[in-house]
């Protein structure tokens, strides 16, 4: 069924509607969370109050934005919130685009120890930071919708974007032994 229609028959009380929609976008929610979380548990108890919300308030969606970035932006705001009110926690999972399932075994410890490295440094962000890296960087987000899911203007997601990005650099280059002074990203 179409999406538009979909969130119309949920907005009016479907129940089948409701499960339909929340179960397309359930996967989405939980992988958003798991960037944020390094414990499996946390991103699912996360995704879990996500999915609450967005049934909760599904009556006041109002279709300014598209349906997905409406759902990212409750996540990201539990996320933060709960990051906030966890302090700093590694994030377990690298996208998995950034590992190779066909390395040898020392690629593959290579590999195992920059994921660390690079989660240890995205984990040490601020929660702010981290919303916009993980949504342009991981989620692969356009900037606009960035905008409107953390409810910042361009110039705001721009600027934190670019410090996001430096802070991360001199993180991962602390960590991977490298030093501020050599190029990272």
């Amino acid at each position: 069924m179409e999406e538009r229609l979909l969130i119309q028959k949920a907005q009016n009380g479907d129940a089948v509607a409701v499960e339909e929609l929340l179960s397309r976008y359930e996967e989405r929610i939980y992988k958003l969370a798991a960037r944020f979380f390094s414990n499996p548990q946390d991103a699912g108890d996360v995704a879990q109050e996500a999915m609450i919300r967005i049934y909760e308030r599904l009556g006041s969606y109002s279709w300014r934005a598209a349906f997905s970035t409406w759902i990212y932006r409750i996540t990201v705001n539990l996320c933060i919130d709960e990051t906030r009110r966890r302090k700093k926690q590694p994030i377990q999972e690298l996208p998995e685009n950034m590992v190779s399932g066909h390395a040898g075994p020392e690629e593959r410890a290579v590999q195992d120890e920059t994921g660390r490295q690079v989660r240890a440094a995205i984990a040490s962000l601020s929660p702010e930071y981290r919303a916009v890296l993980v949504l342009r960087e991981i989620e692969g987000l356009e900037y606009g919708e960035i905008e409107v899911i953390l409810g910042l203007a361009s110039g705001t997601v721009k600027s934190r974007l670019n410090r996001a990005r430096d802070a991360f650099r001199k993180q991962f280059a602390v960590l991977s032994g490298r030093g501020e002074g050599h190029a990272v990203c």
